[in-house]
């Protein structure tokens, strides 16, 4: 009975990947189809040697002004159109610049100006079906007596028995504990670009347990505080500005983006049960772990509290004081993502359970105390967790014929069917399981 239970478990999880089937079109794939075409690839050309001029199109003479607008938006109206990149894909820094050059937002780059900036990341790639975890192996750990006094100890524990987990792990932890050149603590930069690592290349059962344990005492708070090693990617010994922050933030495209991304997908309203205007709280929750590994990384503030801030100050803001308060309370003081840490950290509360079927609208993996309900519940149970497969958001034909019709040849987006037949597969399985 327990080799069913798990299984079935298996089916499920692999089910509940199966949610989103359209590859959309990057922006390193729409450079090469503009580079081969002779209108596109000429006003490309003149767009570049723009920016190469001075960096800005405003410091540009009016005549050489309008050249370089009319050229933007013939490429936005190109083979550019609606081209995003992918968190942690290969070349993403390469990717987000041709990006951000033909669609500038907000010269200002002003905090509140950013909140009209689209976010150049299209929507998180959900993993194939059983995909880079062993769920045998974490099964086996999670139906052990585990660490209740500390549950972010026990995360750690669960990732040090995972190849991936441990590698990337201990590959962040020791670069962020080493001493950096010329007399400084550590190399910042480079702590940054190992924790982003562990955060895009680990499974996220593994990489949220350890982040987003769910703790109870001061122990298990100051371990989680410590987990991306804040001496180093957090902390400095004065608090810089939050002003200052956000400039040095849009200075770097990955910085920039990733603040972009969480600004859109934890965009609060008021009007929405879960607080979050896309309805997505694994979005939001997504995004935020996003912006670890950039300048604006934001962390706990305490070891007796599950809230996050950036290590920044507003003293000497003069005016702009309301914009900085703004941007050092960000996380605090956004209801939504607040909702989506405290869905994740307690799932089971009656809150949670409400928001069950429609805030996470993309899950890409079950968290750890599903895994535990489900290895210790009756196969009944599993068989009416499986059902709600069919309250999942799958993308419908009409909603990809409208997506294509609005692209230019060239630059559509690449749907392809939904694998119905591995679903269908996977939810016979599972019935198999419990009968």
């Amino acid at each position: 009975m327990g080799f069913l239970r798990i299984f079935a478990f298996l089916c499920l999880a692999g089910s509940f990947q199966v949610t989103r089937c359209t590859f959309h079109n990057d922006c390193l794939a729409a450079e090469k189809s503009c580079i081969a075409d002779a209108v596109c690839s000429t006003a490309y050309s003149t767009l570049q040697s723009c920016l190469t001029a001075t960096g800005d199109i405003s410091l540009l003479s009016p005549d050489n002004q309008t050249e370089c607008k009319t050229a933007r938006i013939t490429l936005q109206r190109s083979h550019f159109q609606n081209c995003r990149c992918q968190r942690g894909m290969k070349k993403e820094e390469q990717c987000l610049k041709i990006y951000w050059d033909i669609n500038p937002g907000f010269t200002t780059h002003g905090f509140l100006d950013m909140e009209f900036d689209s976010s150049p990341y299209e929507e998180a790639v959900v993993r194939e079906p059983w995909q880079g975890i062993d769920y045998t192996q974490v099964a086996a750990l999670l139906s052990g007596p585990g660490d209740a006094a500390n549950p972010c100890l026990y995360a750690a524990d669960i990732c040090s028995h995972d190849e991936k987990c441990a590698q990337h792990r201990s590959a962040y932890v020791s670069t962020c504990n080493r001493k950096g050149n010329n007399g400084h603590s550590c190399d910042r930069r480079r702590c940054h670009k190992t924790l982003r690592h562990f955060f895009e290349k680990v499974p996220q059962d593994y990489s949220l347990g350890v982040l987003l344990c769910s703790c109870k005492d001061d122990p298990c708070g100051e371990r989680r505080r410590q987990t991306i090693v804040p001496g180093c990617s957090f902390e400095e010994e004065e608090k810089p500005n939050c002003l200052y922050l956000l400039e040095e933030c849009n200075k770097e495209n990955i910085c920039r983006s990733r603040l972009a991304n969480f600004k859109q997908n934890c965009q609060m309203s008021g009007k929405s049960e879960s607080g979050c205007l896309q309805q997505n709280l694994l979005a939001c929750l997504m995004s935020y772990v996003g912006m670890i590994g950039t300048i604006m990384t934001p962390n706990y503030i305490s070891n007796s509290s599950q809230e996050v801030s950036l290590w920044c100050s507003c003293d000497r803001s003069g005016n702009q004081k309301e914009e900085c308060d703004k941007i050092q309370h960000m996380f605090a003081s956004n209801s939504c993502f607040r909702n989506a840490v405290e869905f994740y950290m307690n799932p089971k509360q009656e809150a949670g359970e409400k928001h069950n079927q429609h805030v996470f609208a993309t899950p890409s993996s079950f968290q750890q105390d599903d895994i535990a309900v489900i290895l210790s519940t009756d196969v009944n149970q599993v068989a009416a967790k499986e059902a709600k497969v069919k309250h999942l958001d799958i993308e419908s034909p009409q909603s990809e014929e409208a997506a294509k019709a609005v692209v230019p040849a060239g630059a559509a987006e690449r749907a392809l069917p939904c694998p119905f037949l591995v679903l269908s597969l996977h939810i016979a399985l599972c019935l198999l399981c419990v009968v």
